[in-house]
């Protein structure tokens, strides 16, 4: 490892990068309080509180290079104290905070591992922060898709906050929430049942109840009766959920949208496509209301309402949402998960329509995708074992 560069060194680096961004200058009065902060810092933590401090300040200004870079010094400045300091496991969550907060779920995983990992040596069983940074550890594996570690961790994490939070403690009810959502993952519905269930009890015999987390629970549980194929348990969570989220948020808050989806998609499994219809249309302009960004969401709201009207036989219709989903894919940035099946999907309803010399171009541009999906997968076969990080 390279060695970290020295105080004066960070503190010059650091003063060129707030002074000029962009090429702008920023306020003559800013730029003496972070002379003044990393002094003091200086004066007080030599290089490793001065490094945290500064990525901190960078993190405050949203200059996310720099950040990483003063949380690196700082780890490494942590790492000579000994794994015995507390100042290690300390910086390292900082870190994973950090990765976590940008939706780098892959990066902050290994740093919340080495945080807990000490902190487990260092601190006593019971120790309250250590059983909620447990239940963190046990939503971020589930998030990246370790499945078989957030299992292993989480029954161990639910019986030590069962005994020192007690077993109404909304973290509690968290996760069991995810022991919940990781059961569900791999079909194991009778392990998952009870954990949806006490999740959902907590939360609605809390003192001060959050009606809208309450909807997001019985949400989950619709989705959960719906893939285990109880359809009329799932149509009822939905319905409930959504009169809860109406009636904290009303009727054209964006946070509907995903039980108007769910709710539209057991419609459709359930040969009511009518209905599917209007609740997709009805998510379509909450989402133009919201004035939302997040085209991905509309293009999968566009995508079902376009099979929907396939399956009416509104081909006209189901045409004319399938060409606006592509057109927001490919002025948008990045590729959507969905774009291959849409193209499939577009260009057969086109032959059936018989405009076959529109449906060509795009089973043309679907079988370079393929074949280009095709390599990417077998490239990634090929490099999966150096991209372990545990």
């Amino acid at each position: 490892m390279a060695e970290p560069p020295s105080a004066n060194t960070l503190k010059i680096e650091y003063l060129r990068t707030i002074t000029m961004k962009n090429g702008t200058c920023f306020p003559y009065k800013i730029l003496w309080t972070s002379i003044l902060a990393f002094t003091l810092a200086c004066s007080q933590g030599g290089l490793w509180q001065s490094s945290l401090d500064l990525g901190l300040m960078a993190l405050a200004r949203q200059q996310y290079e720099d950040a990483e870079k003063f949380f690196m010094v700082a780890v490494a400045e942590a790492e000579k104290f000994g794994e015995e300091d507390k100042r290690l496991p300390s910086t390292l969550k900082i870190v994973g905070d950090f990765y976590l907060q940008r939706d780098k779920y892959r990066e902050a995983l290994p740093y919340y591992v080495q945080a807990l990992d000490l902190k487990q040596r260092q601190q006593p069983e019971d120790d309250l922060k250590l059983v909620i940074e447990r239940n963190q550890l046990v939503q971020l594996y589930f998030v990246v898709g370790e499945h078989a570690r957030a299992e292993s961790l989480g029954v161990h994490a639910v019986t030590a906050a069962e005994v020192i939070m007690g077993k109404e403690n909304p973290d509690l009810g968290e996760l069991l929430l995810t022991m919940a959502n990781i059961f569900h993952k791999q079909g194991r519905y009778g392990e998952a049942e009870p954990y949806y269930l006490q999740s959902l009890n907590i939360e609605k015999n809390r003192k001060d109840e959050n009606k809208n987390r309450t909807a997001i629970i019985i949400n989950n549980l619709g989705v959960f009766y719906q893939d285990w194929d109880m359809s009329v348990r799932a149509e009822s969570l939905y319905h409930r959920s959504l009169e809860l989220s109406e009636e904290v948020s009303g009727k054209d808050h964006a946070g509907l949208m995903p039980i108007l989806n769910n709710l539209a998609g057991l419609y459709k499994q359930t040969d009511r496509p009518e209905k599917a219809e209007e609740l997709y249309k009805r998510s379509l302009r909450i989402y133009s209301r919201n004035r939302m960004r997040a085209y991905f969401k509309k293009v999968d709201i566009l995508f079902n309402l376009a099979a929907v009207c396939e399956d009416m036989s509104k081909y006209k219709e189901a045409i004319k949402h399938y060409r606006y989903a592509l057109r927001l894919i490919d002025t948008g940035t990045g590729m959507h998960p969905n774009l291959l099946v849409l193209l499939d999907k577009y260009a057969a309803l086109l032959k059936k329509a018989g405009r076959i010399n529109e449906a060509i171009p795009l089973e043309t541009r679907a079988e370079k995708l393929r074949e280009n999906l095709l390599k990417s997968e077998r490239s990634k076969d090929s490099l999966s074992p150096s991209k372990q990080l545990l």
